[in-house]
């Protein structure tokens, strides 16, 4: 299942009988909720396998932040509607899958790179790696031994087509952890470029 406690926590499940065929899905929504995908200018996306912000709308969203008691008194800002930040696809099934968040993007020498896409090929080659950056240095810590950082350090500019000086390679013992067990890239990146 998928959520955001702006949503009470639920917004997609996967059914139980589908389980083994959907594996890495979020799913499809729960009754009564939606789901959409929509690009950078808001337009909806209706093809399969095409990534777009994730759009979720139900009963189920909240009305909005209050930051002080007036802001209680200003009702449904949401209306039903709640931008996640998270980055999806659909399969033809209607079945949604997460690729990474909306903020989680640089551009090095104007190429857009998203973070969480290279983390997980990157992983998918069998490095054990946290990538992060900043809009002109890609940077990619690995807890792997002296070979792997040698083969990241001559393989990413390559595979990403980036020239070596905008690609930084760092070995860690430890990727730093929030309480919620979720890694901190800002530390990374603050750690690696003061």
């Amino acid at each position: 299942m998928y959520g955001q406690t702006e949503a009470t926590a639920r917004m997609s499940y996967v059914p139980f009988e589908r389980l083994f065929e959907k594996v890495g899905s979020i799913g499809i929504p729960i009754p009564d909720g939606n789901i959409e995908l929509i690009d950078s200018d808001a337009g909806l996306i209706t093809q399969a396998g095409v990534a777009g912000q994730l759009r979720y709308s139900g009963p189920n969203v909240m009305l909005g932040y209050a930051e002080s008691d007036v802001d209680l008194a200003t009702g449904d800002i949401q209306a039903g509607i709640l931008l996640t930040g998270d980055l999806a696809s659909r399969d033809e099934e209607g079945y949604y899958y997460l690729r990474g968040r909306l903020n989680r993007f640089i551009k090095v020498f104007g190429n857009r790179i998203g973070l969480d896409e290279v983390e997980l090929q990157l992983r998918e080659k069998g490095f054990d790696v946290a990538v992060t950056g900043r809009d002109d240095l890609l940077v990619v810590a690995t807890r792997d031994k002296q070979s792997a950082l040698e083969e990241l350090t001559r393989g990413v500019p390559k595979w990403y087509r980036l020239h070596h000086s905008a690609v930084r390679v760092v070995a860690v013992d430890a990727f730093p952890l929030s309480p919620a067990g979720k890694i901190l890239y800002a530390d990374i990146l603050n750690e690696v470029v003061p």
